[in-house]
């Protein structure tokens, strides 16, 4: 400390990997706090202890622990402070203002934190407040409506809620109360992963965000849900969560709870929607499907509108995620950009070989039965180009009906990207890259087949094998190839105004695969009508429509619905969705 202390001011500034920021220890101001944190601490637990004259105190005070905290703001406190009673007296407790629906960044935790606990064993108020506003904001704009942090990827969320809470425990022994800000806002970013998480505990990686696992270190911060809301929901993930005694890197605090808390049967999660980040979630007892449609995540989203996630539960019962985010390489690794990022690496839809926009889509419909659950949505993801996408989950299979529009010719790729190898793939090396930018530098291409009509792939998964069975248009083409991680691809390309992919998906522990899946006809360009037979003798009749309100026919029925599912089996209906009449006016 008092080393610090001594050279602190002296040490140069100056970049590391992130060469849009700076540090003085470290290579990033987000950094340099990380590294605060717990110096603040030591020098806390290390004050009354008679090891610092009072020069040497007066020193790690001034000239390292404000010192850092004035250059992760590039300002002092008392000159902020001053500022802002100028701008807005009372600002020190005052509500802040509701969010702008942007994102708000993690990094501003840290730096929060940092301040908090400089302030507090500095016995400044002009940083307590400071801080104690700032986080106020940060509460307020930074968790949506549905509970989420606003980056969009879990992964952020728990590395917020790890800055946060010593900064709150700080403040709530100088008198600030931020865990009950805002009747207990904070909260809801520890309720909304146990709605979010697979059934598993592990929960989908989306954005910059790895698939994270519920239960390991970042999720020790439960102690401390635990302690201020007592809620019996949290109790899981603090049995299952490690214990240690000190802080350590990315951990700021100890274990609180050292016995095991009483176990508390978790309610069943049904289907939801997280409408702030734009999650749309169907889940029956084997199926757990996700539909990306949402705002884009700031620095730390990628642009793979209607992106769909799917996890399932497979032969003997064993689970696991089938079709998630690509590999998250680290930022600096080109492969980042050039496939983590990337369009084409992800379950959903490229146009023109170029990744989408930055974009922002709309959920059309969500809805459910017992039997059937369905959800649709749509974003203009490519310059004059729709994707309208809508997904229905049966008890043993998933429909994916997929379509692109636009006003002149385009080239439209579906990529198919499932864990495990290609069932029945052949050895042989992979060839050329499929392109030259966007990811698809990355995809090397192993083979072209005709799809015009029914044409089927399959992956042999941790939990069995999956199929998926394409309808089949003119003139696609289905393409298959590997990945830089050794991805198992199949790219399905179409060229033409208008592009539509209907898909069947299937596992071997669901026991009922597909026999055929064929397009109906409808006379209308815009309806897409879709059959789906299978072994049992299920016969299930899907159209999607134009969010118009306009009726349209197909299959001997008329509706105005945007989507209609019909499931039958010996000409008995088994699950419904959607009203329609008979086209002669009939029932």
């Amino acid at each position: 400390m008092k080393g610090y202390a001594a050279r602190y001011g002296d040490y140069a500034e100056h970049k590391g990997v992130n060469k849009s920021d700076t540090g003085k220890v470290m290579g990033q101001r987000l950094s340099e706090a990380m590294w605060l944190i717990p110096l603040i601490e030591s020098y806390d637990h290390t004050l009354g202890t008679g090891l610092y004259t009072e020069a040497e105190r007066k020193q790690v005070e001034e000239q390292l622990i404000r010192a850092g905290v004035t250059f992760l703001w590039r300002k002092e406190a008392a000159a902020e402070a001053a500022e802002r009673d100028r701008r807005t007296p009372g600002w020190r407790t005052a509500q802040p203002a509701p969010g702008n629906g942007k994102p708000v960044g993690n990094w501003l935790n840290f730096y929060n934190t940092a301040t908090l606990m400089a302030g507090a064993v500095l016995g400044d108020t002009n940083l307590l407040d400071v801080a104690a506003a700032n986080f106020r904001t940060l509460l307020a704009q930074g968790i949506g409506a549905d509970g989420m942090w606003g980056e969009g990827a879990i992964g952020y969320q728990m590395f917020a809620l790890t800055a946060m809470v010593p900064g709150f425990e700080a403040a709530a022994r100088q008198g600030i109360d931020l865990w009950g800000f805002d009747r207990g806002r904070v909260k809801q970013l520890f309720d909304s992963p146990l709605r979010y998480a697979y059934p598993d505990g592990t929960a989908p990686g989306i954005n910059d965000s790895g698939r994270a696992q519920l239960g390991n270190w970042s999720t020790m911060v439960y102690d401390y849900a635990w302690l201020r809301y007592g809620d019996p929901g949290h109790a899981v993930l603090v049995n299952q969560s490690p214990r240690q005694l000190h802080m350590s890197q990315a951990v700021y605090f100890p274990t609180r709870v050292y016995e095991e808390l009483p176990a508390v049967k978790a309610a069943p999660v049904g289907s939801t929607v997280f409408g702030n980040l734009g999650y749309a979630v169907l889940r029956t007892p084997k199926v757990y499907a996700l539909m990306d449609y949402g705002p884009h995540g700031g620095v730390h989203g990628h642009p793979d509108k209607l992106n769909l996630i799917l996890f399932g539960t497979g032969e003997g019962g064993k689970a696991d995620e089938l079709g998630g985010e690509p590999k998250f390489h680290r930022y600096e690794d080109p492969l980042h950009g050039q496939w983590t990022m990337a369009t084409v690496a992800h379950n959903t839809m490229t146009v023109d070989e170029t990744s989408q926009l930055d974009c922002t889509g709309k959920l059309r419909v969500f809805t459910e039965t017992p039997q059937i659950k369905v959800m649709r949505a749509e974003a203009v993801a490519a310059p004059g180009a729709l994707l309208d996408r809508t997904v229905i989950v049966l008890e043993d299979a998933v429909v994916d009906i997929y379509l692109g529009q636009s006003a002149f010719e385009r080239t439209w790729d579906r990529t198919f990207r499932h864990q495990g190898t290609r069932a029945g793939a052949a050895p042989g090396a992979a060839g050329a890259a499929l392109g030259q930018r966007d990811g698809y530098q990355q995809v090397k291409v192993q083979g072209r087949e005709a799809a015009g009509q029914q044409w089927g792939a399959g992956w042999q998964t941790s939990v069995g094998l999956l199929r998926v069975e394409l309808a089949g248009e003119k003139g696609q083409q289905a393409i298959t190839a590997t990945g830089p991680d050794g991805d198992a691809l199949v790219i399905v390309r179409q060229q033409g105004a208008r592009a539509r992919f209907g898909a069947v998906t299937t596992l071997a522990g669901w026991g009922n695969p597909v026999r055929s899946v064929r397009w109906e006809e409808s006379g209308d360009p815009q309806v897409a009508a879709l059959v789906v037979e299978q072994q049992d003798g299920s016969v299930t009749r899907v159209v999607v429509a134009p969010p118009t309100g306009a009726e349209w026919r197909a299959f001997g029925w008329r509706s105005t619905d945007q989507v209609v599912c019909v499931r039958e089996k010996g000409g008995v209906r088994t699950g419904a969705i959607g009203q329609m009449q008979a086209a002669d006016g009939g029932k």
